[in-house]
Order: C-alpha cells, then structure tokens, then sequence
C-alpha cells in the first residue's frame, strides 16, 4: 500500500502546505518535518501540494522515493 514519506535527499521545511491539502487530515506539522499517519491512503494529493518536493509516495510499484 502506498504511503507518504518525506523523500531521503529532501528537506521539509514545515511549510504546512501538505497538511493542508490532505483530504484526510492524516498529516500534522512535527518540530522538523510533517508526521504522517500510519492511516496515511497514498493519495498523493500532499506529494503534488508541497512546494520542495519534500513528499513522495513510497509503497507501491511506482516508488518515487527511489
């Protein structure tokens, strides 16, 4: 199952603009980076909102975080 992480060359900078986005509400700023929830459903919606490219979906066949 897909799910959003922050990719492992990126940095977030707690902009907020994901938590925002999601449909869900599944994400929540932290200190130095979103959380994401464990209940996270790959949308993807977050990926596409956040200005740095700092979130990629990872889980799946198509894997960005590579």
């Amino acid at each position: 199952m897909k799910k959003a992480v922050i990719h492992p060359d990126k940095w977030c900078r707690v902009c907020g603009c994901c938590v925002r986005a999601c449909p869900e509400g599944l994400l929540k700023l932290g200190v130095d980076s979103v959380i994401v929830s464990d209940k996270c459903v790959g949308c993807g919606t977050c990926t596409k909102a956040c200005p740095f490219h700092a979130l990629v979906l990872t889980g799946g066949e198509d894997d960005e975080s590579k």
